[in-house]
């Protein structure tokens, strides 16, 4: 999947994803939430992962090749998760989840 194909199925099928992209680029991320997704769909790690309705667009973040990461996408989805959306945190200290 290219970047302009990962945007349009964030667009048509991803809503809550797409929501929570357009709430970090009106908050303190601004543009750079924008240029994060885009990174991720190019395959850069560490950047933006989402998972929501079965779908998985992004690039997983190290943390995810130790399972801490995997162990809460897959516990989301068996407890029925409507979206998980990872972004870096802005001190650099880690990953973040929302």
């Amino acid at each position: 999947m290219d970047v302009n194909e990962g945007l349009a199925l964030i667009k048509a099928s991803m809503p809550l994803t797409y929501a929570d992209i357009q709430q970090r680029a009106a908050g303190p991320l601004g543009r750079e939430a924008f240029a994060l997704v885009r990174r991720a769909l190019r395959g850069e790690r560490n950047c933006f992962y989402a998972v929501e309705a079965g779908h998985v667009v992004g690039a997983p973040f190290d943390a995810m090749a130790t399972g801490e990461l995997d162990g809460a996408v897959a516990l989301g989805t068996e407890f029925g998760i409507g979206f998980m959306a990872v972004w870096p945190l802005a001190s650099g200290g880690g990953d973040g989840a929302h």
